[in-house]
Formats: structure tokens, sequence, C-alpha cells
């Protein structure tokens, strides 16, 4: 007979794992700015991807109404943020990262928003008012308290709450190493999680994928350099005791295209988005 999984726990020791690192965490006392090098960089590829047609998006704008206030949970360079604005009375953009905000504030300006406040807090210690809607877009990676960051969300929202989550495949190369590794397929928190996590919370909340996956989302220059990166995916970096495994499983799965090795598995995103009574 197979144990329950405690999905709130497997979100944490996984946030755990992925924060060790870091240098890819966002600002905190003490520790330096990831994007501080990556923000620009980070506004022009979502701008490359919202010239394309995405049916979460579309719902997301269909769905919201017009003179109506939103939270824009990890608003980043403001994508959201500004496309709210064009269609809400108030947009409350939540961004501890100061290199994001900075961004943010020449987009905003670009834009000539004049309803966009930021807050600077992280989620979700952050204190808002309550706002209709209550959004957050890829900006829950580091909360190791996800039963907390929703619950946050449903205190600030009247009226719905989304989602937008990454979706892995379950035949990504990473995916293989976890099962043989950790005995469970995921490597950092995602959409299964979630899902089972709001779940276990008595939320039964409606769900939209992205139509098209990303493919071959991780290229590599070596199978060294492959080996380091998913050794470091894993907080494996301090021990070698998996190492043939995972050459083998490297060696047997990644594929040659030019001068790089590309990760097989693709993802999309899960749209999760909920009512409120």
């Amino acid at each position: 007979m197979q144990t329950i999984t405690d999905w709130a726990v497997l979100w944490r020791e996984l946030v755990e794992v992925r924060c060790g690192n870091k240098s890819k965490g966002i600002e905190t006392n003490g520790e330096t700015d990831y994007w501080a090098v990556e923000a620009r960089n980070y506004d022009q590829r979502v701008k490359s991807k919202w010239a394309r047609l995405d049916v979460s998006r579309q719902f997301v704008f269909e769905t919201i109404q017009p003179n109506s206030t939103i939270i824009d949970i990890g608003a980043g360079t403001g994508a959201w943020t500004i496309q709210f604005a064009k269609k809400m009375t108030k947009v409350t953009a939540v961004e501890p990262s100061s290199a994001m905000r900075e961004v943010l504030l020449e987009n905003i300006k670009e834009e000539n928003s004049g309803n966009i406040e930021i807050v600077t807090d992280k989620w979700p210690q952050v204190k808002v008012p309550v706002h209709d809607y209550v959004f957050c877009s890829h900006a829950m990676y580091e909360c190791d308290d996800f039963v907390k960051f929703v619950t946050r969300m449903m205190e600030c929202a009247r009226k719905m709450c989304f989602l937008l989550i990454r979706a892995p495949s379950p035949d990504g190369l990473i995916t293989e190493a976890c099962r043989h590794i950790w005995h469970q397929p995921h490597d950092s928190p995602n959409f299964t999680i979630a899902y089972n996590i709001l779940l276990q919370m008595g939320i039964n909340a409606n769900v939209r994928f992205e139509e098209s996956d990303r493919q071959h989302y991780i290229a590599c220059e070596s199978e060294e350099s492959a080996l380091h990166e998913i050794k470091e995916r894993m907080g494996l970096l301090g021990t070698s005791e998996n190492d043939d495994y995972l050459r083998d499983l490297l060696h047997r799965r990644l594929i040659k295209q030019d001068d790089q090795y590309i990760w097989p598995g693709s993802r999309r995103s899960a749209l999760i988005y909920w009512t409120l009574n």
C-alpha cells in the first residue's frame, strides 16, 4: 500500500534545495540580488514571449473585470502589471528585487501608467489592503510555506486568485534523475505539487495549460558542465556519491546539437484559478 505524500512538506524540501545556492535567491538582508545582472535580459525575454499569442494570458484578461483592482505578486519588470493597469482601476505590484523594480519603473514611465503602486516587501509577509483579484506568475518558488502563501492570497482577494506555475514534462532528464536519487520525480516546486496542496487545503481550483510546450530549455557546453548543472539543481555539489549514475544518465540522454548538449524534456505553464465565496 502506498503512503500518502505530504505535498506541503515536499514543496518546502524542494525550496530548501533550490535556495541552497544563494546566488539564485532574490534580494534579502545580507545577500546580493541575483537579478542585478539579469533583470534587463529577463525583461527582453518576457517581451519577446508576450509578442506571441498565449491562451492563459488571454483568459486572464477576459476574466478580470474593468474598473477593478488587482495585486500582482512578484511583478518583476512589469509585463502583467502594465497590462493590468490598462484595464483596471488600481494595480499593486509586489516586487522585492531592487533590480527588477528599476526596470519596472522604467517600463511604467514609458507606458505613462499612473495607477500602479509598488510594494517592496516579499509575499506573504507584505501588508496590503484587500483587492478584487490576486495574481502570481512564477513568483512562488522561493516561498517555503506554500499554504501560507496561498492563504495570504485569499485573505487579500474579494473575487478570484490566479497562480501561473511551471508544469514540467514527466519524461524529462532531470525527472529521471530525481526518480532514481530522491525516489520522486520533482526537482523543484511545480504545478503537480501546488495543485495537490490546494486540494489538501480544500480548494477545488480550475486549470488551463499553455497550448505549446517549451522544448529543450537547458543547454550546456559539455557533459561535464551538464553534470555540474544537474548536481547544482539537486543540491549535490558537495558529494560524488551519485556521479557515476549521473554521468551515465547524461551520456545516454543528452542531445548533441552543434556545439551544445541539450537536455531532453519540455515544460509549459499551468494557470490555476479559483473564485472566493
